[in-house]
């Protein structure tokens, strides 16, 4: 509120600037929308099923007990991304010092984690969360590969992906709803980890892919958006720039 008041914003559909953020609302965030609900909802929707699938609900407790320890190795990634993310609007690629920083960063975040984690849960928690150990190695693979696909996917923002983000979120959240509809029958918490961790696999896999082909050996500078306003017609219209 304070911001707004500072700002003074005028809200008007005549002026150029409602103009500009009607197109990049229907070229840009509806598209990150619709692909972060299949991505995003089916994340929430994991310890449901591991609840659903089981006779307690002591599974729920280690599914998510696993998360907590896992998530912030997807983090460092991430933050990297999101401070690069002006620079990589008129960046041709990702740096590759900045991409052997992360990848060297977050692997020994997760070399760390594999050997200490037996040690940590045996020292902190009573007996019966002993067995969430096992989860937690296996979804660290599973994290490492969120966090740099969160890495190169700040780098397809900076660029426009957003249509092509739009279906590879809805490819991770298909994945990963039918692999947790086979695995958390059959392995509970440990399924539900794995079904997560194999979305990020897809996740990873497409962006790394999408990013080396068109980016490193298409050479393309990505989608830019050029507001074009005719002042008898009063439309404005996008036209993308990409090789």
């Amino acid at each position: 509120m304070m911001l707004l008041k500072t700002d003074r914003p005028v809200f008007k559909k005549a002026t150029s600037e409602w103009k500009d953020l009607k197109m990049q609302h229907k070229t840009f965030g509806v598209q990150l929308y619709w692909g972060g609900l299949w991505g995003v909802g089916v994340i929430y929707l994991l310890p449901i099923l591991v609840g659903l699938f089981n006779i307690d609900n002591k599974d729920v407790g280690h599914y998510s007990l696993a998360l907590s320890f896992i998530m912030p190795l997807s983090i460092l990634p991430s933050i990297a991304g999101t401070s690069n993310f002006k620079s990589y609007i008129k960046a041709k690629t990702i740096p590759r010092q900045s991409f052997r920083k992360v990848v060297a960063a977050c692997l020994l975040m997760q070399v760390g984690l594999l050997f200490c984690i037996d040690w940590i849960i045996k020292l902190f928690l009573p007996e019966e969360f002993w067995a969430v150990a096992t989860p937690i190695k296996i979804g660290s693979f599973g994290a490492i590969l969120h966090g740099f696909a969160d890495f190169v996917n700040k780098f397809l923002l900076a660029k426009g992906e957003s249509r092509f983000l739009k279906k590879v979120s809805i490819a991770v959240g298909v994945t990963q709803l039918v692999s947790a509809l086979v695995l958390i029958k059959m392995y509970s918490a440990t399924g539900g980890i794995i079904a997560k961790s194999l979305g990020s696999l897809v996740l990873f896999g497409c962006l790394y892919i999408f990013y080396r082909r068109k980016y490193v050996a298409g050479k393309s500078e990505g989608h830019k958006i050029v507001i074009h306003e005719d002042k008898e017609l009063n439309t404005v219209s996008e036209v993308p720039v990409s090789e």
